[in-house]
């Protein structure tokens, strides 16, 4: 025997599965007999059927995997499709508007020889609270005050903003808005920076 057969027997006869097959006989076992006493009965219901009675069986058992298939995966699709096509015309209109409104804050100021109010979160506060509004937070640095809101209805973030610019003489420099859900056409998170325009 040469140095090569040598080392290859031995290297399998030490090689051992990694789980040995006792060990999971115990486990196994019992999930086997489930399975075959499953399909035994299944057979044995199967072959009592008349050809008449198996084509029925086959039909809705094909109906119910085809309603499960649609329950599973494609209802939610196609609810959550047709959500979001019912609310972006929705979306579309409050994006245009807040266009208009951010172009319009540089018409507005030109116009104005009014100077502008001081911007300071108790000016803010004092601009949300007369239309009956809050805001999560007011951040102010020099002179732009960043005012985030949490679910406040669309027409009521257009009008503040309508409001600090024609009595504050502030414009609104960034606007983003997210819609809260579908469900709740108008209702959106909003994150708003305003500017005291300086005067010159």
């Amino acid at each position: 025997m040469n140095a090569p057969e040598s080392i290859t027997k031995k290297m399998s006869k030490q090689t051992k599965p990694l789980i040995s097959s006792s060990l999971l006989e115990p486990v196994l076992k019992p999930v086997t007999q489930v399975v075959s006493q499953l399909r035994n009965t299944v057979a044995t219901f199967w072959g009592q059927r008349n050809k008449r009675e198996q084509n029925m069986l086959s039909v809705a058992i094909v109906v119910v995997l085809a309603a499960l298939i649609y329950l599973i995966l494609l209802a939610p699709a196609i609810e959550g499709r047709q959500r979001l096509q019912k609310s972006l015309p929705g979306l579309r209109q409050q994006a245009a508007e807040l266009q208009q409104i951010i172009a319009q804050t540089g018409n507005l100021n030109q116009a104005s020889d009014q100077a502008a109010t001081p911007i300071s979160q108790s000016g803010v506060e004092a601009a949300l609270k007369r239309l009956g509004m809050s805001s999560k937070s007011i951040l102010v640095t020099g002179n732009n005050a960043k005012v985030q809101f949490t679910a406040i209805s669309f027409s009521g973030l257009i009008n503040f903003l309508q409001q600090v610019q024609a009595t504050e003489h502030w414009q609104v420099i960034e606007a983003k808005v997210n819609a809260v859900e579908p469900a709740k056409p108008g209702i959106v998170d909003a994150s708003v920076t305003l500017n005291q325009k300086n005067s010159e």
